[in-house]
């Protein structure tokens, strides 16, 4: 695929309403430029396949927990998949093919993938933007659990995550419950992409920068400024 047609492709998907975008598509598409070769399919098909694998544990198991620590013991035990503590500012930490290759993410693209497979295991999880620090956030009922894919699939209070925010920050800062509020599928896509932006700042990579900011343009006209993770 043509950098011009991989733009071209982004851009239709970003003018679809929030709540229409696949959000682990939508990661895969803005991975063209770099992939042009890239089989979206496949990985989605791998995707899939990861979500019957965990399927044919749990399916005797109705305490939502319990379905939990499965998905966790699943993607971080028994397939490896871990926070890139060694290089955080890898390029590849962002792209979520790289991630599915090598197991190695950073917070919010761990987190795309675990939203994918719990949402298909029909588990009520959001996405949480948290500064600083993607998490992902069941909630049902009088349920209410704060995952951390970053760190093997934590499960959280409220009060610990906003522990995890001063770990992030060095120092204790005024946590709000507003960071916990569910976040909306461009607003994530636009994290991930600030990301990758940032990492390719850091090595001064200042073409392929400006190719990631045209894709935060699409999906917001207004600011490409965001939060990053």
């Amino acid at each position: 695929m043509t950098s011009i047609e991989a733009r071209q492709f982004f851009a239709d998907l970003a003018s679809q309403p929030d709540r229409e975008i696949d959000l682990a598509r939508a990661a895969f598409v803005y991975a063209l430029d770099e992939y042009p070769d890239l089989d979206i399919e496949k990985y989605l098909a791998r995707l899939e396949m990861m979500q019957y694998a965990v399927w044919e544990r749990v399916e005797h198991k109705e305490e939502p927990t319990a379905v939990l620590h499965t998905l966790n013991a699943y993607l971080f035990d028994e397939r490896g998949f871990a926070g890139n503590r060694e290089d955080y500012h890898d390029p590849r930490n962002s792209y979520l093919n790289e991630v599915m290759d090598r197991r190695l993410g950073l917070p919010i693209t761990l987190s795309v993938i675990y939203l994918d497979i719990a949402q298909r295991l029909l588990l009520a999880v959001v996405g949480v933007g948290m500064p600083g620090h993607f998490l992902v956030k069941y909630h049902e009922e009088d349920l209410e659990l704060f995952i951390d894919p970053f760190d093997s699939g934590k499960l959280m209070t409220e009060g610990e995550c906003a522990d995890r925010l001063n770990e992030v920050v060095g120092e204790e800062v005024e946590f709000s419950p507003q960071y916990l509020e569910p976040t909306g599928k461009k607003q994530t896509l636009s994290r991930m992409l600030a990301n990758l932006r940032n990492a390719y700042l850091l090595r001064e990579d200042f073409g392929r920068a400006l190719q990631v900011t045209d894709k935060m343009l699409l999906l917001n006209p207004l600011d490409a400024e965001t939060v990053r993770d």
